[in-house]
């Protein structure tokens, strides 16, 4: 939920609204910004599924785990 906050902030500040200021887009197409909203949101579910079922999480456990060990 947090990822998908920051995203969200960044993906308005730098991409949404520079869109609506240059007007590409107006504030009276909403269905653009939904679309760029949802596929924002469908990629970052993406990557962050193929982040946990890849060993790069695996790794990161065993690290972390190691470092609780040693504390």
């Amino acid at each position: 939920m947090g990822s998908g906050f920051i995203i969200a902030a960044l993906a308005w500040a730098y991409i949404v609204a520079p869109m609506i200021h240059s007007e590409i887009i107006s504030v009276d197409s909403p269905i653009i910004i939904t679309i760029i909203f949802t596929v924002i949101s469908f990629l970052r579910g993406y990557f962050w599924r193929r982040f946990f079922n890849a060993s790069v999480h695996k790794a990161i456990h065993n690290f972390v785990r190691r470092q609780e060990i040693e504390s």
